[in-house]
């Protein structure tokens, strides 16, 4: 959650129709929670980059409030 909101926090509040502290810090709350669970990590033997899935999601989260 803390490199979610670190990323995310200002380019979200930033939105004109996003300006609201407490709107965006569940927001970014409940996309931390997804993220975690979307990961579903499979153990020591998962190859998987997360700072790279991270700035996927955060990506494509972001796409999805501007559409």
């Amino acid at each position: 959650m803390v490199l979610i909101s670190g990323d995310m926090f200002q380019k979200v509040y930033d939105l004109p129709e996003h300006n609201d502290y407490v709107l965006v810090t569940n927001l970014i709350k409940e996309w931390a929670r997804e993220f975690v669970k979307q990961l579903d990590w499979q153990g020591d033997d998962d190859e998987r980059d997360w700072l790279i899935e991270l700035e996927k999601f955060e990506e494509k989260k972001f796409n999805e409030l501007t559409d």
